[in-house]
């Protein structure tokens, strides 16, 4: 995303970043600290901050042990590090398993953390705030993150499951804000552009409120090797904690809202910048 002020010396650039964690902290019968260490996953973690270094990073599929939220920060995101801070952790849902939100606190400050629907599993909605130069006489921008993490399966049972978590979200962000920059990104469990709860997300009858794909790649994206470049999933074929199935699917997603796209209010996506790692 690029951050634009009044001067052309206000000027920035910020890289958002979303990752499902696959029961991070979180013990089972199947997933337990043997096949699920999150010591390893720490390790992992490092790299991939290491490499993409986001100024926001957003995940689902975490403990709702604060404690292992703490753990996850220290030990993970900032590995030693002060960059990044942790949004704080709220919830209405069962706190199984939870979203988060980590931030550079040199670039950003949270502004609010709120809670969109609670079906299933917590929508949660967090506005950052760009930290201006001119900060001190009210200049800035304001950027809300929505993370969802919609019901799993196949199933058009499920299929209607997420579109009705998708459509409480979009009922709740009509009421919260139709006007602002919006990100909504996680794993939205989704098999086609077709379906439902994508078709809300993006064909929202409030044009203002629609979200748009930075990449602009509808289709069928399931067990297709034509959009194998953007599929976003757990690379694992054998089963246990881990999800199975190989990577065949474009689950995780990060789509913009229409004030984003066309850089409305102060910040505007950088085309060509968005890409599955």
């Amino acid at each position: 995303l690029f951050v634009a002020g009044s001067q052309l010396v206000a000027q920035d650039t910020l890289t958002f970043l979303q990752y499902n964690l696959l029961n991070y902290g979180n013990y089972t019968s199947y997933c337990t600290e043997e096949n699920n260490p999150v010591e390893e996953k720490d390790g992992y973690i490092q790299t991939i901050i290491d490499y993409i270094q986001p100024d926001v990073f957003t995940v689902n599929e975490v403990s709702g042990s604060q404690a292992m939220h703490q753990h996850l920060l220290d030990a993970g995101v900032n590995a030693g590090s002060d960059k990044y801070r942790m949004a704080n952790f709220i919830y209405q849902a069962s706190p199984y398993l939870v979203n988060l939100l980590f931030y550079n606190h040199q670039k950003l400050a949270l502004h609010s953390h709120v809670i969109a629907q609670s079906l299933i599993r917590d929508v949660d909605v967090y506005t950052l705030y760009y930290k201006s130069n001119d900060l001190s006489f009210g200049d800035t921008a304001f950027i809300t993150c929505v993370v969802a993490h919609l019901k799993a399966g196949n199933g058009a049972d499920e299929a209607q499951t997420r579109n009705q978590m998708a459509e409480n979200t979009m009922a709740f962000l009509e009421r919260f804000g139709p006007d602002e920059n919006y990100l909504l990104s996680g794993d939205f469990n989704v098999y086609t552009s077709s379906e439902a709860a994508y078709q809300t997300f993006t064909q929202y009858p409030n044009s203002t409120l629609r979200f748009n794909d930075p990449i602009d790649q509808p289709g069928s994206w399931n067990n297709n090797s034509s959009y194998a470049s953007v599929h976003t999933q757990s690379t694992h074929t054998s089963s246990g904690c881990a999800s199975s199935g190989g990577m065949d699917d474009r689950f995780d997603f990060i789509l913009m809202s229409n004030n984003l796209k066309f850089g409305a209010k102060h910040l505007r996506y950088v085309p060509g910048s968005y890409r599955a790692v």
